[in-house]
């Protein structure tokens, strides 16, 4: 029918693709017709959206420009149900135009469907008589109709729709709907704008596999720091730099905010034409704050209700971020930009100083110091900004802000706080020489002692990577570079009696240089989330625990990765974020980017870890470059580091011997003997696997799988022929288990390697996770669906789970696993290969050991055994599952499981008075389970045991908080 037939047909019931309209609403097609966009696929945000079918709604609520409609698109695109597409307009905030649109979208997607629909009651009917398929309807735009009857109209859709009936809507501001009982009964899915944010590593992706043109990892970051990960912002990127020159693309970069004529264009039409002139004023005038709260702007404004505005203008989502809940916002940094530059040219220069001098001195006396610097930064202010320092430098310079770009040579060269945030920024970015020489600089300048003192400790800390002759030197740092000189697991055994949590994390590094995988995960399983490590040292804890799972053949989830590399890059560390976007490329297999040794100059260390991570990976799945691998050996031998360059020699060896065997034989022999000599247990098993197939008849493969069994190594896979064309087995292990993981999130994996269950529908992951879940006993046909279609009429339900149980076969066939799915009668069970590891069962195992070695009198087993469950208890049982009442119980079992584990483990440390591995076992209790009162008292008397006063007040407080939230009082 053409849009003018539809618009002129009248009010009929009908089906077969006839769209019912009444005369006073016509419908417009062009609001059902779902836009054609080509984007780079998403599946982290698809696969977040696909348990929409276990809620009532999923909302996105994000600024313009994020890619809301791009990600609807995406969603409807690769769905396997019928999908009913609509994007209402004002003109639909009336219930009969909005509701004639919704039928016609239903009717399109569903072949026909009773209506007229004059009310939301006749819409409700009409889609509970829908049999044999579900509905995905799609609401795009849904802010046009907020607080209208046509909202109105929604809100009853979502309440009252039948379960085969799910609602995905996009809206640039929150709906005026009862939102809260939705949360509240688990009904709501939300997406927001954090949410959709383009992550640095997806940037990179972006401009190489959907742009074509690929960023170095400098430009990769500085662009995803500018844009904040927009994605209108990367794409004007994009447009204004296509097929330019890299000398114009940093340009272009540089002034991305201020001068791109394209992003000016696209927030004055997207964002603040719209606006009244109380609302652009306000943003304009405030802009300078950088952080604000209402009182703050009613003082720069002389005025009153900002705290009122900026709640709006949050609520409205224009680019206004609350920070925490007390009370602080922020803008984008794109829309700050732009509207500073407008400000700049309605003023001029001179008024914008002083604005921005009067912004600083109003944020010093709120107390915020790093916002109020980069006023007087950018208001010029040099002498403010110099006695600012004076006062509150050290705090300034702990984790220095981007307004050290801002400072002039002269006050680089005569402020030592400035000098040493200039060293501090080089560390942070792998820069060792040049934060060397600027430690040497602030130095020079520094008259207090123990600011002297203080730059001293950190260069020799930072000297002793930067050439190949180590500076010697104390401390932490010191100790975990004697470790990749020689014999790690003597440091490690050193570093463990000291028992400090940077000694901890020194020993479970030491581990990992060794190969010793099992004695890494154990040292690093209480420091991940230690409070009294930095965030740079959490953060480095949280990235060995990945490699460490890597190397046991047990690879963190790729996640894990990704909120490293963005955690680190939120906390201006992007020598961590450049090794953990490398470790998640490595995962997925992709080879290190050409610009990356270009964007690592001065990084030695960094290249070389980050082509140590993609050989590991690249000789896990048969393939490897020994040459490239060659090249990090000999940078690795030119920064005394031969610990790490008999890992990267044992690797090439080892890839080589599969290549061309007659010309690694000597070459393997010299980097056994040299890994022994060292003490390097790891890389001598790699060795001797190499070995192993250029002499059968020797036992060097009972050597290797030895030191594979005592380090927890899982050595990557060899080729499928040996030498001489002999058939040669896939690792050192006759067959690699399969893993099934369930704790923290659903993960199957071989060999190290995950199985990617994407492209299985939501429901089939489910059916999945519930029969691995029940792996030891059949589970009839009933429980499944009253578990799965609770709602269903229960001959759809029993059609949906043959449907689910045929696909399932499918992508267990296609997966190459050698699970099967076994029926008895109107029964299922999950019939898994032989030596398969279930992390729950592995838990209930180890928890059921502990108690039983701890009634006999073993303690050292029964810590043995709770470290172990500990290890594995990553987290809330199947958290994709929501709160579906067939994991919830089972949920409440293994966390009250997990707590008495991480109370056994915290009392038995106490009792052999290791105080600090007693106490990261109770806050792990804790993170657990923050109610439980009897971790409480424990960590703080073990606070009160280790002569901590300061800490057990510390403890005291947050346990008296918990208290007054279940109004229990002290």
């Amino acid at each position: 029918m053409t849009e003018r037939g539809l618009a002129a047909a009248g009010p009929r019931s009908v089906r077969s693709g006839t769209l019912p309209l009444d005369p006073r609403a016509a419908v417009v097609t062009a609001k059902l017709r779902r836009p054609a966009i080509t984007a780079m696929r998403r599946d982290r945000l698809l696969e977040l959206l696909g348990a929409v079918w276990d809620h009532r709604l999923a909302l996105i609520v994000a600024p313009p420009g994020c890619g809301k409609t791009t990600l609807l698109t995406q969603l409807a695109a690769g769905a396997d149900d019928a999908v009913a597409w609509c994007r209402p307009g004002p003109g639909d905030a009336e219930p009969r135009a909005l509701l004639g649109h919704l039928h016609a979208a239903v009717a399109a997607a569903v072949g026909g469907v009773d209506g007229p629909w004059h009310e939301a009651a006749d819409a409700v009917y009409a889609l509970q008589r829908i049999e044999g398929t579900r509905v995905l309807l799609v609401l795009d735009d849904l802010h046009l109709l907020w607080r209208t009857p046509g909202e109105a109209v929604i809100e009853r859709l979502v309440d009252e729709a039948p379960p085969h009936v799910a609602v995905v809507a996009a809206s640039r501001a929150e709906p005026g709907m009862n939102l809260p009982r939705l949360r509240v009964g688990g009904l709501l899915l939300e997406v927001r704008a954090d949410d959709l944010r383009f992550r640095s590593w997806e940037v990179e992706r972006l401009f190489r596999e959907l742009y074509r043109e690929p960023l170095g990892p400098e430009e990769v970051a500085e662009l995803a720091r500018r844009t904040e990960g927009w994605a209108a912002g990367l794409q004007l990127f994009h447009l204004a730099t296509r097929g330019k020159p890299a000398e114009d693309r940093r340009r272009t970069l540089a002034a991305l905010s201020t001068r791109s004529r394209l992003v000016r264009e696209y927030l004055a039409r997207n964002v603040l034409d719209g606006l009244d002139e109380r609302l652009r004023g306000f943003l304009l005038r405030t802009a300078v704050l950088g952080r604000m709260t209402g009182d703050l702007c009613d003082q720069l404004l002389g005025g009153t209700g900002g705290a009122a505005i900026l709640a709006e203008l949050e609520r409205r989502q224009l680019f206004t971020y609350a920070i925490g809940d007390d009370g602080w916002y922020r803008y984008h940094e794109m829309l700050r930009s732009h509207l500073e530059s407008i400000v700049l040219e309605e003023m001029g220069e001179t008024a914008m100083r002083q604005q921005r001098r009067r912004a600083g001195r109003l944020l010093e006396r709120a107390g915020a110091f790093d916002e109020a610097l980069e006023a007087y930064c950018r208001a010029e202010d040099w002498a403010s900004a110099g006695r600012l320092l004076g006062l509150r430098g050290e705090g300034l310079v702990a984790n220095p802000g981007w307004w050290v770009d801002l400072v002039p040579a002269s006050l680089i060269e005569d402020d030592p706080w400035v000098r040493l945030a200039v060293a501090r920024r080089h560390r942070a970015s792998g820069r060792w020489h040049s934060a060397v020489e600027a430690y040497r600089r602030a130095e020079a300048v520094f008259t207090g002692a123990g600011a002297e003192r203080m730059c001293q400790r950190e260069r020799i800390a930072v000297a002793c990577w930067a050439g190949a002759s180590p500076v010697p030197g104390a401390g932490w740092s010191a100790a975990l570079r004697s470790a990749t000189q020689r014999d790690p697991l003597a440091v490690c055994e050193h570093a463990t009696a000291a028992s400090s949590h940077q000694d901890l994390l020194v020993a479970a590094l030491a581990a990992l240089l060794a190969g010793d995988a099992r004695t890494a995960s154990r040292r690093l399983t209480p420091l991940s989330g230690s409070p009294p490590l930095s965030r740079a040292e959490r953060l480095s804890a949280r990235l060995a625990t990945a490699v460490a799972a890597l190397l046991a053949g047990d690879a963190a989830p790729l996640t894990i990765w990704e909120e490293v590399a963005d955690e680190a890059e939120g906390a201006q560390l992007p020598w961590l974020a450049g090794l953990a976007r490398a470790g998640a490329g490595a995962l997925l297999g992709q080879p290190p980017a050409p610009a990356a040794a270009a964007g690592m100059r001065e990084d030695a260390w960094g290249t070389a870890l980050l082509t140590l991570l993609s050989g590991w990976c690249a000789a896990g799945r048969g393939g490897g470059d020994p040459d490239e691998l060659d090249r990090a050996a000999g940078t690795l031998e030119q920064l005394a580091a031969p610990v790490l360059e008999v890992w990267a020699r044992a690797l090439a060896g080892l890839i080589r011997v599969r290549q061309n065997p007659a010309s690694a034989r000597s070459g393997v022999r010299r980097t056994e003997a040299r890994a022994r000599a060292l003490r390097v247990p790891g890389a001598r098993a790699l060795a001797l696997l190499a070995l192993a197939e250029l002499e059968p008849a020797a036992r060097h493969r009972d050597a290797a799988r030895s030191i594979s069994d005592q380090c927890g190594l899982a050595l990557p896979c060899l080729s499928r022929t040996g030498p001489r064309g002999a058939p040669a087995p896939s690792s050192v292990r006759a067959a690699a288990p399969l893993a099934v993981a369930t704790f923290g999130g659903f993960i199957l994996q071989r060999g190290g390697r995950r199985i990617d269950l994407r492209a299985a529908r939501p429901k089939v992951r489910s059916l999945l996770r519930l029969l691995v879940l029940n792996s030891q006993r059949p589970l009839h046909r009933e429980v499944i669906v009253e578990a799965l279609w609770p709602e269903a009429d229960p001959t759809a339900a029993t059609h949906s789970l043959q449907v689910a149980v045929s696909s399932l076969r499918g992508v267990l066939d296609g997966a190459g696993l050698d699970a099967r799915i076994g029926r008895d009668a109107d029964a299922y069970r999950l019939i898994l290969p032989p030596a398969t590891l279930i992390d729950t069962v592995v838990f209930e195992q180890s928890a059921a050991s502990a108690r039983a070695q701890r009634a006999a009198g073993e303690e050292r087993r029964a810590l043995r055994d709770l470290v172990r469950a500990m290890a594995i208890y990553r987290g809330e049982l199947l958290p994709e599952e929501g709160p579906a009442d067939w994991v919830v119980a089972e949920r409440d079992r293994y966390r009250a499981i997990a707590h008495d584990v991480a109370l056994g483990l915290a009392t038995l440390h106490r009792d052999r008075g290791d105080s600090v591995l007693a106490i990261a076992a109770c806050e792990q209790g804790l993170r657990i389970d923050r109610y439980r009162d009897d971790l409480w008292r424990l960590l703080i008397a073990t606070h009160d045991d280790a002569g901590d006063g300061a800490a057990a007040a510390r403890a005291r407080r947050r346990y008296l908080e918990v208290l007054a939230e279940l109004d229990l009082g002290g």
